[in-house]
């Protein structure tokens, strides 16, 4: 027997990386980046894909 899920699994994902990040950055997205990118955790590729993402206003908040 399983449990319908009463949340979209997208749901729970943004819920998950949400308390990720509070729990481990202090909340601080900005903190969590520089980490992957000191650390070259992330690709040039990937800071570009960011960055054009960012550059989308839709896409920002506030």
């Amino acid at each position: 027997m399983f449990k319908i899920p009463k949340i979209s699994e997208d749901e729970s994902i943004k819920l998950e990386s949400n308390s990720f990040i509070t729990k481990v950055f202090n909340g601080s997205i900005k903190s969590m980046l520089l980490t992957f990118v000191e650390s070259n955790e992330i690709s040039k590729k990937d800071i570009e894909e960011l960055k054009k993402i960012l550059n989308q206003p839709n896409k920002m908040k506030g």
